[in-house]
Formats: structure tokens, C-alpha cells, sequence
């Protein structure tokens, strides 16, 4: 009876210690294991939340400065007028595509006519709606060449005249106000029919002939123009952007390429205007959006390279992957602690093994460490880089602003000193 006890005791002692040594030696092992293989895919996932921050704070800066509609297009069409104007190889056809491709962005809420020096019309993107005579088109064209030329070389014999131009615009259009197509700053486009009947546009010269821009009220009074600086801007092809407003997302929801969970991503960003975040996680994508004006946003979406389920597995696998390499290791532990079967390893074999766990368990520590350490001090070198941008920045507007005002009480007392000498004179 006590020869049992002690023989069970003796068992249990044995189990207790092989429990240890494959604790130690193999689950110690493996859970440091399993836990870089999941950090490294879960810092993977965090990299790319962070790009998609800085991408998004970059699209949206830059919208942020288009949100007048009327001043981006103006803009938009005299640097384009510009460009073209110095280029010796600009063509018709090069005009025609670049017409072609804002049609496409914008639909039915942008028409182009495009003329040759003959008056010959080239491309009419509604036909329907401008059917004016080829004469028309050529006085109207003519008499905005010779009026507002960019270039000398583009102003010729014939002068046009200013009632085709009314007959396109509407006759209420203001002409000296057309200047401001081509002027930085009050840019403004042609307005001349206060009944909606003809929409506000454009004419711009080139040196083969020129075309006339008609642009929707509808765009004018909303941002979705921003669609063509989205396809400018986007410099990343893995994130999706587009643009919506809280109140009509069904109607105004736009991405500058298709996206599967739709209807998903929609109901994400209308609940998110309760809790007014900007950062959404979707099983299987990521979406951060800023606030442009009022009601209307931009977004960016980018897809999950690995799910979070898709981490854990992956970490799981890496787990029991070590413990199936160290099957021969329990299997010895099991028989030499546990059975007292005498092992066959060598002395070598033995202190191989151990120099092994006592070197490889602190490398693999140190590797996660340095990861996570290299991770950090990038993401506060890129705040003190942008910290000090700022600071930089405000000093040269405080110094500016500065100088400003040194040169304003400069010219104040010139002009005092010039007003005693004036009444001494006198």
C-alpha cells in the first residue's frame, strides 16, 4: 500500500516536472513565437491605417482649395489654356480628348463645343441643346480671341462681334466681364440668362481654334467638381476615394472606381455621423473621412491585407507549427522524465539544445522589441518633421506680417513728412 502511494507520488512529481521543462522549454517558446507572428501582421495592418491618414489629410487639403466651384473650373481651363498655348505640339485632337474626358467625369452636367479656325465645328457634345449656326460659333469665338487675347500672335483681321456671343451666352451677359475667365483671382465665369435656360460657361483660344464650355448650375452650387481633382490627386491605385453628402449619401455617393460592399460602406459612413469619427473598420477594409464644407465629405477605403481572424489564424498556425518541429523533443522529455527510459542523446546534442533555447528565445524577443521600437520612432520623427514644418511656417507668417506692418507705418510716416512739407510750401 505505501509502495503504491509512493510510486504514484513519485509519477506525479515526474509529470509536474515534465510539465515544466515543456512549459519552459516549448509553450514559452511557441507563445513568443505565435505573438511576433501576429504582431508583425497586426503592425503590418497598423502601417497601413497610418498611410491611409496621411493620404486622406492630402486629398482633402487639397480639395480644400477647390471648394468654389466657379473659381476651380475657371482656373482649371485658363492654366490648361496656358499650357496648351506653349505647347508646339498642341492639336485639335489633344483638346478634343482633353473635352472628352471631363464629359466622361461629369455627364450631363458639362457640354463642349469645339470649333477650328474656320468656324467648322469639331465636337458638340449635345447636340440637342446647341444648334447654333457655324457663323455664330466663329463671331462669338473671334470677337473673345481679339478682345482677350492671351498671346498676340492669336488676335488676326477679323474682329467678330459681341451679338453671337450673346445669342450663346444670353443676352444678358455682361462683356466686359469676361475678362475674368483669364484673370487670377476674381475669376468668374460668362453669365448672361438669369432663366437657368442656357447654364454660365466659357471660351478659350488656342492657336488651331478654341472651345466653348457650358457648366451646370447644379455643379456650381455643389462639390461633387471635385471629382476631377480626386482622379488628379490620387496618387495611391490601392485606396478607393469618393465623396458624399450626410444627407443624400444614396444619391450623392461617388468613388473614383467600383467598389463591392457598397450598400456596407454607405450605412458605415451614415452611422458615423452620429458618433462623428473619422476612422471606420469593416471586417475587411478601412475607411477614414474629413469633412470638406457643411454636410460633404471625402473618404478613402483601402483593403485589409489581412483580416483580423485571418491574424489569429496565422498566429495559431505558427504556434502549433512549433510545438509539431518540437515533437521530438516531448517525445524525449516524456520518455526520460516521465517513463525513465534512458535517452540516446549525447552530451553535445544536450548542451547544443539548451545553448539553442538560451540564445534563440532572447533574439526572438529582442526582434519584436527593435520591430516595435523602429515602428515608434518613425511615427515621431514624421510628428516632429511635421511639428516643425508648422512652427517654420508660422514664423515666416509672423514675420511677414511684420514686416508688413514696419513697411505700413514707414510709408505713414513719409506720407505725414510729406504732408508738413506740402502745408510749409504752401
Amino acid at each position: 500500500m505505501g509502495n503504491n502511494r509512493l510510486k504514484t507520488k513519485s509519477y506525479f512529481i515526474r509529470l509536474v516536472t515534465f510539465s515544466i521543462l515543456i512549459l519552459c522549454f516549448i509553450g514559452l517558446p511557441a507563445f513568443i513565437l505565435s505573438y511576433a507572428v501576429h504582431r508583425f501582421y497586426q503592425t503590418d495592418e497598423e502601417q497601413i491605417v497610418n498611410n491611409l491618414k496621411i493620404y486622406s489629410q492630402y486629398i482633402s487639403g487639397e480639395l480644400r482649395h477647390n471648394l468654389l466651384a466657379e473659381k476651380y473650373f475657371c482656373r482649371l481651363f485658363h492654366e490648361y489654356n496656358l499650357v496648351e498655348l506653349n505647347n508646339p505640339n498642341s492639336t485639335i485632337e489633344n483638346n478634343i480628348e482633353f473635352c472628352k474626358n471631363l464629359k466622361n467625369t461629369y455627364g450631363k452636367y458639362i457640354d463642349f463645343v469645339v470649333i477650328d479656325n474656320k468656324g467648322d465645328i469639331k465636337y458638340n457634345s449635345n447636340e440637342n441643346l446647341y444648334k447654333h449656326s457655324p457663323q455664330d460659333w466663329k463671331d462669338a469665338h473671334l470677337y473673345v480671341r481679339n478682345t482677350y487675347a492671351l498671346i498676340p500672335e492669336l488676335k488676326g483681321n477679323q474682329k467678330g462681334n459681341s451679338d453671337a456671343l450673346k445669342k450663346i451666352f444670353g443676352p444678358q451677359i455682361i462683356i466686359s466681364n469676361i475678362k475674368y475667365l483669364y484673370t487670377d483671382g476674381p475669376y468668374c465665369l460668362i453669365w448672361g440668362d438669369s432663366s437657368d435656360a442656357i447654364p454660365p460657361g466659357g471660351v478659350y483660344s488656342f492657336k488651331w481654334g478654341g472651345f466653348f464650355v457650358f457648366i451646370s448650375k447644379e455643379v456650381l452650387r455643389d462639390v461633387f467638381h471635385l471629382k476631377y481633382n480626386v482622379l488628379d490627386y490620387s496618387y495611391d491605385k490601392n485606396i478607393i476615394t469618393g465623396l458624399y453628402n450626410i444627407d443624400d449619401i444614396d444619391y450623392s455617393f461617388w468613388t473614383n472606381r467600383p467598389i463591392d460592399n457598397k450598400n456596407e460602406i454607405k450605412e458605415a459612413l451614415y452611422n458615423s455621423k452620429f458618433s462623428e469619427q473619422k476612422y471606420i473598420e469593416l471586417y475587411d477594409c478601412y475607411i477614414y473621412q474629413e469633412s470638406l464644407k457643411k454636410k460633404n465629405y471625402v473618404f478613402s477605403i483601402i483593403q485589409k491585407k489581412n483580416t483580423d481572424f485571418a491574424i489569429f489564424v496565422k498566429a495559431l498556425l505558427a504556434f502549433l507549427l512549433y510545438f509539431l518541429l518540437s515533437w521530438h523533443i516531448i517525445k524525449y522529455f516524456w520518455n526520460t522524465i516521465v517513463l525513465k527510459v534512458s535517452g540516446e542523446a549525447s552530451i553535445g546534442l544536450k548542451i547544443a539544445f539548451l545553448f539553442f533555447f538560451a540564445t534563440a528565445i532572447p533574439l526572438l524577443l529582442f526582434a519584436v522589441v527593435s520591430h516595435e521600437y523602429d515602428l515608434h520612432k518613425k511615427s515621431v520623427l514624421i510628428k516632429e518633421a511635421k511639428d516643425w514644418s508648422i512652427n517654420t511656417l508660422l514664423g515666416i507668417e509672423q514675420r511677414y506680417q511684420s514686416f508688413l506692418k514696419n513697411l505700413s507705418d514707414n510709408i505713414d510716416k513719409q506720407v505725414d513728412d510729406w504732408s508738413i512739407n506740402l502745408k510749409d510750401k504752401v
